[in-house]
C-alpha cells in the first residue's frame, strides 16, 4: 500500500479517476457474468480505486452482455443505485431477471431483450410492458438474436394479449420501438409520444395472422397519432387478409426520412397509398408475388412510386445499380440523388440509397414470370433521363437475347458519363452505346454523292448516344468464343465495335476498364491495341487466361 501511494498516478483526484474509469467502462462494458470482468478488474488493483469505482453509480449504470449470471446482475443493480439504465441482455433471460428489471423501470432508460422465447418470460415481461416507464427511450424486443436489422433467427415469434397497452400508454420520453418476431397488436402501441423509430420486422408473412396486429384501421391510426417518425420499417406483420382503411385522407408523415415495407405486393402497395410523405423520403420497398396475379399489384405500387419521385422537389437521381437475376427471378433497383465517388457496391448500406426496389416472385412455375417486362415495369415510372452513374448487372441464366430491352430503358440518360457492365445478360448494352450507321462520317460522301442531306434521315437514327461517356467498366465478362454464343454477342466484337465507332464520330471513350472477366492473353493485347490512347485498365491477371484455356470446358461455361 505505501508502495502505490508513491505512484504519480496515486495523486489523481477521485473525479478525475472516476472519469478515467468511464472512458475504460466504454471499451470494455458490465460483465453480466464472472467468466470476465471487463473494466471491473480496475476495481482489484487496490482499495482506493475500488472504493472510488463504487462511491460512482454512474459507472454500474450500463449492463450489457450475452452470457449471464443472476446474483451478479442484483449486485450490479444495487451498485447503480438510483442512476439511469441501459439494459442490453443478449441472451435468454429468466423470469426472475425479468421481475427484478420490472422493479427499476422507472429508471430504464434503454431496454433491449432477445431470445424471448419461453412461455414463463412472456408472462413476466407482459407484466414489466404493462408498467409506466417515464425514462424509457430505447425499447428492442426480439423472439431470437438478430436485433441489426434482419428478421429473427429463431423461427417461433413471441405472442402478447391484445389487451396489453405499452407502458399503460405512459412513455412520454419513448423515441425508438424495434419488435423482431414479437407481436403486439397496433392497438397496444402507445400513441401521442415523440417516437422518432418503429421497427415491426417478422421472419415471413406466412406465420402471421390478422389478430396478430390488428386491421388496416388500426394500423393507420396507430401511425396517425405518431408525427414525429422519421424512420418506419414494417416487414410481414400485415393482415393476413388486406382491409381497406375508412380514412378519406392518407396519414401525413411529415419528418419521415426512411420508409421500408416488406411483405406481399397488394399489402406494401396498399400501406404506401395509405401514406404522405415528404419528397425527400428514402424508399426500401420490397414486395414479392405470391402467385402470379401478384404482379398486378407491382404495377400499381410502381406506379405509385413513379407518381411519388414525379412530383416537383422530389430526388433527382444521378447514380443507378440495376440487378437483374433469373434464376429467381428478381430485380434490384438501388438509386442515389449523388454520383458515388467508387463503384456502387451491391452491398452498401442502404442508409446511402434514396431509392431501394426489390421485386421478387415466390411463384413456384418462374416461367410465369415474364423477366424483360418484369425489369421495364420496375424502370419505366422513374425519372433516369439526368443519370450521370449506371451500372447493370445481369446474371444467371441470362443472354443478350433474353435479357431486357436495354436501349428502350436507357437509350434517353444523355448525361450518362460512367457505365459498368456485369454479367453475360449485360452485353446488349453495347449495342446502345455503339453509335448507328449514319453517324459515321463516312456516310457524308454517300449523301453528297446521292444530293441528299444528313438530315433527311430521322435523329434517332444518327444521333450519338450517350456523347457525355466517359467510362466503360466491364466485369464478369467471357471475352473469348464458346459454344452455344453467336459471335455477334461476343464481347470482344462488342467493345470493337464500339471504340472504332466513337472514335471515328469524335467521341471517344477516355476511360476502358476490364475486370474478373474470362480473357486471353492475346486478346488483351489485340484490345489494349484497339484503345490506342484511351486509358486502359485491366486486372492484372485476375480471371485471365491463355488462348488454350478458355476453349469452353464445363468448368468455363459453369463460370
Amino acid at each position: 500500500m505505501l508502495r502505490s501511494t508513491r505512484l504519480l498516478v496515486s495523486l489523481l483526484p477521485s473525479d478525475v479517476l472516476s472519469e478515467v474509469f468511464g472512458f475504460v467502462q466504454i471499451l470494455e462494458k458490465t460483465p453480466l457474468h464472472a467468466v470476465t470482468l471487463g473494466w471491473v478488474t480496475v476495481t482489484h488493483v487496490c482499495q482506493r480505486w475500488r472504493q472510488v469505482a463504487l462511491d460512482d453509480p454512474s459507472l454500474w449504470s450500463k449492463l450489457e452482455g450475452s452470457r449471464f449470471h443472476s446474483t451478479w446482475f442484483t449486485e450490479i443493480l444495487a451498485r447503480s443505485r438510483h442512476s439511469i439504465l441501459d439494459v442490453k441482455i443478449e441472451c435468454t433471460p429468466t423470469k426472475d431477471v425479468v421481475s427484478t428489471l420490472h422493479t427499476h423501470l422507472a429508471r430504464i432508460r434503454t431496454l433491449q431483450l432477445t431470445r424471448l422465447d419461453t412461455p414463463e418470460v412472456t408472462e413476466a415481461l407482459q407484466a414489466l410492458l404493462s408498467t409506466e416507464a417515464p425514462l424509457l427511450e430505447h425499447l428492442v424486443l426480439s423472439a431470437g438474436t438478430d436485433v441489426s436489422g434482419g428478421p429473427p433467427d429463431r423461427p417461433s415469434p413471441v405472442h402478447f394479449s391484445s389487451g396489453l397497452c405499452l407502458f399503460n400508454g405512459q412513455a412520454p420520453e419513448l423515441r425508438k420501438i424495434t419488435l423482431h418476431g414479437v407481436r403486439i397488436s397496433w392497438s397496444a402501441l402507445p400513441k401521442r409520444c415523440p417516437l422518432t423509430h418503429l421497427d415491426v420486422i417478422q421472419p415471413d408473412q406466412t406465420h402471421t395472422s390478422a389478430a396478430s396486429f390488428g386491421r388496416m384501421k388500426e394500423l393507420m391510426d396507430m401511425l396517425a397519432g405518431l408525427p414525429t417518425l422519421e424512420v418506419l420499417c414494417l416487414a410481414n406483420c400485415f393482415p393476413a387478409t388486406p382491409s381497406k382503411s375508412t380514412r378519406t385522407q392518407p396519414v401525413e408523415l411529415r419528418n419521415l426520412d426512411q420508409l421500408a415495407l416488406i411483405g406481399p405486393s397488394h399489402h406494401v402497395a396498399q400501406v404506401f397509398e395509405s401514406l404522405k410523405l415528404p419528397q425527400t423520403a428514402r424508399l426500401r420497398l420490397n414486395p414479392y408475388a405470391e402467385t402470379a396475379d401478384g404482379t398486378r399489384s407491382w404495377q400499381k405500387l410502381l406506379r405509385l412510386v413513379g407518381d411519388f419521385y414525379g412530383k416537383p422537389g422530389s430526388t433527382i437521381f444521378r447514380s443507378l445499380m440495376l440487378e437483374v437475376i433469373s434464376n429467381q427471378p428478381t430485380v434490384l433497383l438501388r438509386a442515389c440523388g449523388a454520383v458515388p465517388r467508387a463503384r456502387l457496391d451491391p452491398y452498401m448500406h442502404l442508409g446511402d440509397i434514396d431509392l431501394f426496389l426489390a421485386l421478387s416472385s415466390d411463384v413456384r412455375d418462374p416461367s410465369r414470370i415474364n423477366l424483360p417486362t418484369m425489369t421495364q415495369q420496375v424502370c419505366g415510372p422513374l425519372r433516369l433521363k439526368d443519370l450521370e452513374y449506371l451500372s447493370v448487372v445481369a446474371q444467371g441464366t441470362l443472354t443478350p437475347a433474353t435479357a431486357p430491352d436495354w436501349a428502350k430503358l436507357f437509350s434517353g440518360c444523355t448525361k450518362l458519363t460512367t457505365i459498368e457492365l456485369t454479367g453475360p445478360g449485360s452485353v446488349g448494352l453495347f449495342t446502345v452505346i455503339t453509335p448507328p450507321l449514319f453517324a459515321l462520317p463516312e456516310w457524308d460522301a454517300v449523301f453528297k454523292a446521292m444530293g441528299a442531306k444528313r438530315s433527311a434521315i430521322p435523329a434517332k437514327d444518327r444521333r450519338i448516344p450517350f456523347p457525355k461517356l466517359t467510362s466503360l467498366l466491364l466485369n464478369g465478362l467471357h471475352f473469348e468464343s464458346r459454344q452455344g454464343v453467336p459471335e455477334a454477342d461476343r464481347p470482344f466484337n462488342h467493345i470493337r465495335q464500339v471504340m472504332k465507332c466513337r472514335k471515328d464520330c469524335r467521341v471517344p471513350l477516355p476511360v476502358v476498364s476490364i475486370n474478373d472477366c474470362r480473357i486471353a492473353e492475346e486478346t488483351m493485347d489485340e484490345l489494349a491495341f484497339l484503345c490506342g490512347d484511351t486509358e486502359f485498365h485491366w486486372d492484372q491477371g485476375e480471371g485471365i487466361a491463355t488462348l488454350s484455356e478458355v476453349g469452353g470446358s464445363e468448368d468455363e461455361e459453369e463460370w
